[in-house]
């Protein structure tokens, strides 16, 4: 497909949308949106509805070539919702004259990813040790490992959802109740 297809599916979603948004006022008001009192004349009626379909053709192209959609479904999906792609992205940008350094910004996701991984990670090994305590899962590498780790002497009395979860798809998987 080429720059002119992928203008023509984000055109033809615009003009669905602006279609069935006609269909709709139309209903409501029993006539053409433009002929009732009080709402848009026709000249500027034709202007906002013919705007949506152009920038679908724009970001389907845009998108197109950058081969980030390359079917037609996508393409008129991108076309329907065009308005909302370009408002989100402007919604997005820091405003004006605010710069936020590179360095920073990367640094608080790095951050964030690694606190995440190392709370996960202590889950998981809690997880891991309250399943060999409670005796439901014995053998292999992973366990033989886990079962040189000294375990108190009185388990909790009530394992975490987590570990209880665990221990129940092991006593299943084993064909124990």
């Amino acid at each position: 497909m080429g720059a002119v297809e992928f203008a023509l599916w984000g055109l033809a979603g615009g003009v669905l949308v602006e279609l069935l948004e006609l269909a709709s006022l139309t209903r409501a008001h029993k006539t053409f949106p433009w002929q009732v009192p009080g709402q848009m004349r026709l000249g500027a009626y034709l202007y906002c509805a013919l705007t949506r379909p152009a920038a679908g053709a724009i970001v389907a192209v845009a998108l197109g070539l950058t081969n980030q959609i390359t079917g037609p479904w996508g393409l008129l999906v991108v076309g329907a919702g065009a308005p909302l792609i370009i408002q989100n992205a402007t919604k997005q940008a820091p405003p004006a004259g605010e710069r936020i350094p590179l360095s920073t910004k990367a640094a608080a996701a790095d951050a964030a990813v690694v606190e995440s991984i190392v709370a996960e990670a202590a889950v998981a090994e809690s997880v891991v040790i309250e399943a060999v305590a409670a005796g439901d899962v014995a053998g292999g590498p992973v366990a033989a490992e886990v079962d040189q780790r000294p375990v108190s002497a009185s388990p909790s009395p009530s394992p975490s959802p987590e570990a209880a979860s665990v221990a129940a798809t092991v006593r299943r998987m084993r064909g124990r109740p």
